[in-house]
């Protein structure tokens, strides 16, 4: 179980991205149920070591800030508490979304580890 933080009408978590021998707790990460992937900032790859490479997908992601691209990127594993997701698949995004976020938790990870969210207790835990 995952403590959900309510902070200006949206819901953050701590995500832990590993990639290669890096691992970085990220605290101001949004979920988002309405987001088909997860996302992570360029200043969150670059901690982590994480680089654009030749061959990696481009994507073209709309949401409800507009259109922007992205990249593709194998991590080692996304974990939220005791809900991890090994070799997991994010974007890296240059968007800004306000409120300090760094990284969005998207549908992919929420059903791949059968995550509940249950709102009148504020807690993120696998069925």
């Amino acid at each position: 179980m995952t403590a959900l933080r309510l902070e200006s009408g949206l819901l953050f978590v701590t995500m832990t991205v590993r990639f290669a021998d890096r691992e970085e707790a990220i605290p101001a990460t949004i979920v988002d149920t309405g987001s088909a992937t997860t996302l992570i900032s360029t200043q969150v790859a670059e901690r982590l070591g994480i680089e654009p490479a030749l061959g990696d997908p481009l994507n073209r992601v709309r949401g409800i800030g507009g259109i922007e691209w992205t990249y593709s990127k194998r991590v080692s594993q996304i974990a939220v508490g005791e809900m991890v997701c090994p070799n997991a698949l994010v974007e890296v995004s240059g968007g800004d979304y306000g409120f300090g976020i760094e990284a969005i938790l998207g549908l992919d990870f929420l059903c791949a580890v059968g995550a509940v969210i249950d709102l009148k207790t504020r807690e993120l835990r696998a069925a």
